[in-house]
């Protein structure tokens, strides 16, 4: 995430334009990750709790 911050802050030297289409792009990336992760945790917090998580594994 820093990286992104640093990103945008050299091409906003360059052109305001440009800062703000990849402000937009990189706020999307960072709101979808989290997005996905928290759907990703909840759905492995539930097998875990159905399933017994990794203490139960038998394979």
């Amino acid at each position: 995430m820093v990286s992104l911050t640093r990103s945008n802050r050299c091409n906003y030297n360059i052109a305001s334009h440009t800062f703000v289409h990849n402000t937009v792009f990189n706020s999307g990336l960072q709101f979808g990750s989290a997005i996905g992760l928290a759907g990703v945790s909840s759905i492995e917090t539930s097998v875990e709790a159905i399933h017994g998580g990794s203490h139960e594994y038998k394979g």
